[in-house]
């Protein structure tokens, strides 16, 4: 018979995944790639106002965007959808808006190639956001946040209002289910013109203790959001300098967008006895996003250039991943196996509903625009592409981390896929008139994705680690050579070594080296046809240090030194972009932060963030400058049940660029904000 006392001492481990983001029991010492983390006592020190802020404290990677959950670029490449999981699966309920920060038990972030773990992605890394289950403590949290921006660039006043909670416990007198429910509903003012949201995300949970060695967990996440967003400002010329005022936005009242999602997700942990377990996962997420504005297309004699666009994107991902973890041994060597294998359906159903050409009537001043009511009816619109993609794949992984010695592991990997794509185009007629016909693209494609690497534990002070790795990334099927044959996939291949040094649990520190290829990027041959023959190249350091002088004061550092270039570019233009850099890829960043309990009720913090120059277009034309921001924060503890927190946010009101994707999308940084929080735990 079962103890109930057992599950509860044991639900913790039972909900916890044993083979974390890189799916392995074999201790971190052990391993050849480098995992990057921020556990939730650092978000909450943080008082974050999304989860990119929290990321950005992390070496090799930082926040291009308004904060979305892809919005990043790690080791020089930008991430897409599928570098971003939730707790190891596709994390697609949201698009354009974050994940809620109380829903995170931690955030890890596998630096470079992550293939062989996850199929097709870019090489630059895997942002995995793990999220709190449910425990047989209770607990019961809200939280309540209010802002307001504190700058002369913006009239925005206030800016922040959100309620959060998070419940937890056993089910009534049943000691073997659990339960847990999240949410948060928030209405936000941005410090640009026009720019707000309001919305809510709701997650609740469920787990069965099957057994002390057995548990099944339940996850829902409902979430809706609609806003108002804001274009990028247009820089002339390429110009930084001939940008408007940060405030500025070209889309004006006129732009509406929703982001809404469903998910469900189902996770079996199992110990199997003799140091094996069994981790499957199923996922599903039907997610939609609607928008419909006015686009800005150029800007030409201080006039920017608009058309109306109204787009529907609806999307579906159902996935699921089983794999064991255990130890065997060969005479006297230890083998720490992973085993698994996983199915994933895609369907991106991409509809432009109204696509119109530029028109003199929605034509805006750059430095004053005035948005008057614009009637639809009037301006050109159209019909515009409708596109539905689908993907079916089927892999199969092996890792195996071999004890060669007590002190050197070699970690082996390697990934089988099997790949069927499609895309479906209808037929639609534009708005100048033109017709096309609808077209069916598919293709079936195998790629084999390899990891290896080796870890030397010099002494209980020293490690060091170097690894080589593959990646793929499959391109749109209907993006074919002169001859009408699809692609190979875009290639990547990671060189990486590290050494780590921790001589004391007070302190530690690291440094990575890295090198990662990519190539059979597409871009336009000679003939103007799109060809496989692009090439382009990341290379550079990432330094973390970690010291605790006190028991009162913790420190860390980060810095990374990035180096990338285009070896191979377009082949149809004089300016062909060879020579040049990434984009939104600074040669130098840099993040410092410090914690200090200057009392029992009292927390202080502070965080700099620092990114120097770099490039906002692919021709390297547009220069965004460098950057420093600080950030401080206080905690102070009301009463045992209640905790009062403020965070000052761009302290000096610093002025500057986040990223770019061209002259005519520079997002300008937020300006200086004040966060209050109270949180009540009872």
């Amino acid at each position: 018979m079962t103890n109930l006392d057992t599950l509860v001492i044991e639900a913790d481990a039972l909900n916890a995944d044993p083979g974390g983001t890189m799916k392995s029991a074999a201790p971190a010492d052990s391993q050849s790639l480098t995992l990057g983390n921020v556990g939730k006592e650092k978000i909450e020190s943080l008082q974050v106002n999304d989860i990119s802020e929290a990321i950005d404290t992390i070496s090799g990677i930082h926040r291009i965007g308004g904060g979305t959950n892809y919005d990043y670029v790690s080791r020089g490449f930008s991430l897409t959808r599928d570098n971003v999981k939730m707790d190891g699966m596709n994390a697609w309920a949201l698009k354009d808006q974050s994940m809620p920060a109380i829903l995170l038990d931690d955030v890890e972030v596998l630096k470079g190639v992550g293939s062989m773990f996850y199929g097709s992605q870019e090489p630059g890394g895997t942002i995995n956001l793990v999220t709190k289950k449910p425990q047989a403590e209770r607990y019961n949290e809200i939280d309540l946040q209010g802002g307001a921006w504190l700058s002369d660039d913006t009239d925005a006043g206030w800016g922040k209002s959100a309620l959060s909670f998070d419940s937890t416990g056993e089910m009534g007198d049943r000691k073997d289910v659990l339960y847990r429910v999240i949410g948060e509903y928030r209405d936000d003012k941005g410090f640009r013109d026009d720019e707000d949201k309001d919305g809510y995300f709701l997650a609740p949970m469920l787990t069965w203790l099957i057994d002390d060695r057995q548990s099944l967990t339940a996850q829902f996440e409902v979430t809706r959001y609609d806003y108002n967003y804001p274009s990028g400002l247009v820089a002339a010329d390429s110009d930084i300098k001939q940008v408007a005022d940060i405030t500025t936005n070209y889309l004006g009242p006129q732009n509406d967008a929703t982001d809404e999602g469903v998910s469900a997700s189902l996770t079996y942990n199992r110990d199997l006895g003799n140091g094996w377990s069994n981790v499957t996962k199923w996922r599903s997420v039907w997610h939609e996003d609607e928008r419909a504005n006015f686009w800005v297309r150029s800007v030409r004699d201080g006039t920017v250039k608009r058309s109306y666009r109204h787009l529907l994107n609806k999307q579906e991902n159902h996935s699921l991943d089983s794999y064991f973890t255990g130890e065997v041994m060969t005479g006297s060597i230890a083998h720490r196996l992973t085993l698994g294998g996983s199915y994933a359906y895609t369907r991106n159903d991409f509809n432009r509903l109204n696509w119109g050409n530029i028109d003199s009537a929605l034509d805006l001043d750059l430095y004053n625009p005035v948005h008057d009511y614009i009637d639809l009816d009037s301006i050109s619109n159209g019909d515009g592409l409708h596109r539905v993609f689908t993907y079916d794949t089927y892999s199969l992984y092996g890792q195996d981390v071999i004890a060669l010695t007590d002190k050197l592991d070699l970690q082996a990997g390697l990934r089988y896929d099997w790949q069927h794509r499609e895309m479906e185009a209808k037929a639609y007629t534009n708005v100048s008139g033109r017709s096309y016909e609808a077209e069916l693209y598919e293709t079936n494609e195998d790629f084999l994705t390899p990891t290896l690497g080796l870890s030397y534990r010099l002494n209980n002070d020293w490690r060091l680690h170097g690894s080589y790795s593959e990646s793929y990334e499959t391109s749109a099927v209907s993006n074919t050579d002169a001859d009408g044959n699809t692609f190979d996939p875009e290639t990547g291949k990671q060189y990486e070594v590290g050494i780590h040094y921790t001589p004391a649990a007070d302190w530690n520190a690291e440094l990575v080296l890295f090198q990662i290829n990519k190539e059979n990027v597409i871009v336009s041959g000679d003939d103007g046809y799109s060809a496989a023959l692009g090439e382009v190249r990341s290379r550079g350091a990432e330094l973390g240090l970690g010291w605790n002088p006190t028991s009162r004061l913790a420190l860390q550092a980060s810095y990374t030194l990035l180096d990338t270039v285009i070896l191979t570019g377009d082949q149809d233009t004089a300016d062909n972009e060879e020579g040049n850099e990434f984009l939104n890829s600074p040669h130098n960043q840099l993040s410092l932060q410090a914690q200090y309990k200057a009392s029992e009720a009292l927390d202080l913090g502070a965080v700099f963030f620092a990114q120097s120059r770099r490039y906002g277009s692919s021709d390297n034309e547009l220069e965004l400058p460098g950057f420093g921001r600080l950030d401080l924060t206080a905690s102070y503890q009301l009463s045992p049940n209640m905790d009062m927190g403020l965070a000052l946010k761009n302290v000096f009101d610093k002025q500057y660029y986040l990223a770019a994707d061209r002259d005519t999308a520079v997002y300008p940084g937020a300006p200086r904000f004040l966060q209050a929080s109270l949180k009540y735990r009872f």
